[in-house]
Parts: C-alpha cells; sequence; structure tokens
C-alpha cells in the first residue's frame, strides 16, 4: 500500500497530537492523584503546598508550570523536528509525482 505525501502529513499531525494528548493526560493524572493521597507526596511538594495554600493549588500550580514547559518544549524544540519531517514529505511528493505533477 502505498500513502500519498498528504496522507502521510495527516498521520504525522494525528501522530503528535496523540502522543501530546497521552503526555497531558498522565500528567494530569499523576498529579492529581497527589490530591487523594497526600501521603505518598514527596517533601519537597509538602513543603511547597504550604507556600501556596494547600494541595489544590499546589496541583493546579504544577499542571500549570508542566503545561508551560510542554509549550515551550513544543515551540523551540519540537517545531524543528516538525518542520525537518514536512520538508521530507514535501520532497517525497515532489520525487513521487511524474513529469512535476501533483500527486
Amino acid at each position: 500500500m502505498q500513502l500519498s505525501a498528504s496522507a502521510l502529513l495527516i498521520i504525522q499531525g494525528m501522530t503528535w497530537l496523540a502522543m501530546g494528548v497521552f503526555l497531558l493526560c498522565k500528567g494530569v493524572l499523576m498529579t492529581t492523584l497527589l490530591i487523594a493521597f497526600p501521603q505518598f507526596a514527596s517533601l519537597a511538594f509538602a513543603k511547597g503546598s504550604t507556600l501556596v495554600g494547600g494541595h489544590a493549588t499546589a496541583v493546579a500550580l504544577l499542571i500549570s508550570l508542566g503545561m508551560a514547559c510542554g509549550w515551550l518544549k513544543a515551540r523551540f524544540v519540537l517545531m524543528k523536528v516538525i518542520r525537518k519531517n514536512v520538508q521530507r514529505l514535501l520532497q517525497l511528493r515532489a520525487l513521487c509525482s511524474p513529469l512535476g505533477r501533483r500527486i
């Protein structure tokens, strides 16, 4: 089975989206478990949660910081990888099309 470059770009985008959602859900689950089971929290989290006003506030802060770090990583690190892959797939489209016609 041969896929077009457009189909490969869509599959690539859906893969990146699925992995991002998976990591976001995993991070939110792990941090919200700290509210349900505060006895498993680390000493640093316990001390930090008293500074910000409780476990729920500390978890919300951790989720916000995690999302901000993820956005920065996506913006400055992963964007280069995505651009390189898109360029490679667009070159594949140009190589595979007979006589320069679009696929």
